[in-house]
């Protein structure tokens, strides 16, 4: 069976916990609302004398008749979100209702939760667009994570397509799987120091395939500490930069040659002189 409550209990409540909303009232027998105007403040489009508007307003929104129509019929709580135009912008109420002592009176409240209902919004919103980075994220780069060891705990599609192995090949080892052995020592210890003080490290770097191919990704690691500083984990994106950094490697070699003819050349010159 569910306690029944009176509107002085309701409004005793309001009071403790300092929540400014109407208090209403209906009369089942005579089909009649009342409120305590001391708590309208919900909106300030209405004034504090025209309470009953609110109702009539209400009565015309669909979601609310179904909630106050089971409030009457099987005497459950209404709970209900409704959103109010007003003519500057949209503001929602949450109405509020249920069964009181009385036989046919029932009683609740109508806060303005407009804030909370936009904070809710925001984070949603926020929530989805992440959602939609790391699915991109997830889709276009490498992403691996690892413990604080180095020893890899996740790797995806992308990791395991562009290395050749599988993930069950890669969790538990680090990253010198894929080492082409052509970076030295000092660029790794870099590496590390920047990582271990907490700060992102970003470098290009050469990798080796399981098939002994090689690829080239712009690597970006972040490290993850707990609220000690301690170093939890590191996450890391990777975007393959094969095509370009062979591309710069080519134009090196070029360069090179080109020197190379440039100075052989000017030596036959030189000798040409003498002779």
């Amino acid at each position: 069976m569910k306690t029944q409550v009176t509107v002085a209990q309701v409004r005793k409540l309001n009071q403790i916990a300092g929540v400014h909303s109407v208090l209403w009232e209906y009369d089942g027998l005579t089909g009649n609302f009342s409120c305590d105007t001391e708590y309208f403040q919900i909106l300030e489009t209405y004034d504090q004398n025209s309470e009953k508007e609110i109702f009539e307003w209400l009565h015309r929104q669909n979601s609310f008749n179904e909630a106050f129509e089971k409030l009457i019929t099987s005497r459950k709580n209404l709970d209900v979100y409704i959103p109010v135009k007003t003519l500057e912008s949209i503001e929602w109420l949450r109405v509020v209702g249920m069964g009181s002592q009385e036989e046919n009176i029932f009683i609740g409240s109508i806060e303005n939760v407009t804030k909370e209902v936009r904070r809710e919004i925001s984070h949603r919103n926020r929530t989805i667009e992440m959602n939609s980075f790391e699915k991109g994220l997830e889709q276009f780069s490498i992403v691996a994570r690892t413990d604080a060891r180095g020893k890899i705990i996740y790797a995806n599609e992308e990791f395991c397509r562009l290395s050749k192995f599988t993930e069950e090949e890669l969790l538990g080892k680090d990253h010198r799987i894929v080492n082409s052995g052509y970076h030295p020592k000092e660029f790794f210890k870099d590496m590390w120091d920047t990582i271990l003080e907490g700060r992102n490290w970003r470098g290009i770097v050469k990798n080796k395939a399981k098939d002994g191919t090689f690829y080239w990704v712009d690597t970006i690691i972040i490290p993850i500490k707990n609220t000690k500083g301690d170093l939890i984990e590191m996450l890391s994106f990777r975007f393959n930069v094969t095509s370009y950094q062979e591309l710069r490697e080519e134009n090196l070699r070029l360069r090179k040659e080109v020197e190379h003819l440039k100075f052989e050349l000017h030596k036959e010159e030189e000798l040409a002189e003498k002779v």
